[in-house]
């Protein structure tokens, strides 16, 4: 399938516009949400446990990787969570793309302390109050030891920002979770915290940004062209 650009940004730009520019250079960002997981049938808090990919999950992050590869030019660097359903599918990446996988805690989803593991009715039962102020004010409440969302936003934004300047004008890969790719867009975005919920990465979702001195643009949210076979942009 032949790339179709569209009216998508480029990074190319007359003399002209080059010259008034701020600064010329452009970081692709590419946002890779893992696959789904192991007993997906409980609806339990799973935040920062370290559980594994089920057989779809891993047969999804296959997929992923295969059409990143072919689809997308080749990245400078690979990041992602150390929690092993991330792990997995930036493994996958890093051996297509010949480069080291770069895994730290700082990607990793929102610890929801001693929630984890538990479904909400369990939670509910035992520890009603705080589920209630939670969902009443998710931005700043924390779970008992764990992390509120504006928590994760600020350790997102502390990773964002010490790698920024290092992969300036650089392609980059970043496989982590559902709750680090909304706070990341937010941060980027402008948008509320409390509106975080409204963007749902599905899983093996890729969602890519161009990022530049002026700021950043979505090039594309939570796409899974893997699902139809495509093996070129079209996005």
């Amino acid at each position: 399938m032949t790339k179709n650009p569209g009216q998508a940004a480029g990074t190319s730009f007359d003399p002209a516009t080059s010259e008034i520019m701020p600064d010329a250079w452009v970081t692709h960002v590419h946002l890779l949400r893992h696959g789904e997981v192991a007993e997906l049938e409980r609806r339990c808090v799973r935040g920062q446990m370290d559980v594994p990919l089920s057989a779809a999950g891993r047969e999804q992050s296959r997929l992923l990787a295969d059409w990143f590869v072919t689809a997308e030019p080749a990245c400078d660097r690979i990041f992602a969570s150390d929690l092993s359903r991330c792990t997995h599918l930036g493994e996958l990446l890093a051996a297509r793309a010949g480069l080291p996988l770069e895994t730290t805690d700082r990607l990793r989803e929102q610890d929801m302390g001693r929630w984890q593991g538990s479904d909400w009715q369990t939670i509910t039962e035992w520890d009603g109050e705080r589920v209630t102020a939670y969902w009443n004010d998710y931005v700043d409440t924390r779970p008992p030891e764990g992390e509120s969302f504006r928590d994760l936003s600020e350790r997102a934004g502390a990773w964002w920002d010490g790698i920024l300047e290092p992969c300036k004008g650089q392609r980059i890969a970043v496989v982590s979770h559902a709750g680090f790719i909304r706070v990341l867009l937010c941060r980027l975005f402008g948008v509320p915290l409390a509106d975080a919920l409204r963007l749902s990465p599905a899983t093996a979702s890729h969602t890519s940004l161009l990022v530049s001195q002026a700021g950043a643009v979505l090039s594309t949210f939570g796409e899974r062209p893997w699902l139809f076979g495509a093996t070129g942009g079209d996005h």
